[in-house]
């Protein structure tokens, strides 16, 4: 079965580079969302990844704003059926000092 990974905060620094090692770790068929509050910078951080093994699809996401999370849950569960991982980039950060 295709695995969901979801990374907050990734169009930068630590949240970038989980994704694109996830995205390059997972099969052919799995799917990591890059999500990021700016639709902009997010796609400048897609574009830059270039060719993965698993899909990378960008997610508009503002974790201050509940309807933004909102929409996102709704998406990730009509696209993919839910996620199987969730990565923070903020609880990353805290929890190992990085940004």
């Amino acid at each position: 079965m295709p695995k969901t990974a979801l990374v907050t905060g990734a169009n930068q620094g630590l949240g970038y580079a989980l994704v694109k090692h996830l995205a390059g770790r997972l099969a052919a068929g799995d799917r990591v969302y890059l999500a990021a509050r700016s639709q902009q910078r997010g796609q400048a951080a897609l574009e830059a990844l270039g060719t993965t093994r698993a899909e990378v699809r960008l997610a508009q996401l503002d974790v201050t704003e509940p309807a933004s999370i909102a929409a996102l849950a709704q998406r990730l569960q009509a696209e993919r059926g839910g996620v199987d991982m969730v990565a923070s980039k903020l609880e990353l950060a805290r929890k190992f000092g990085a940004t």
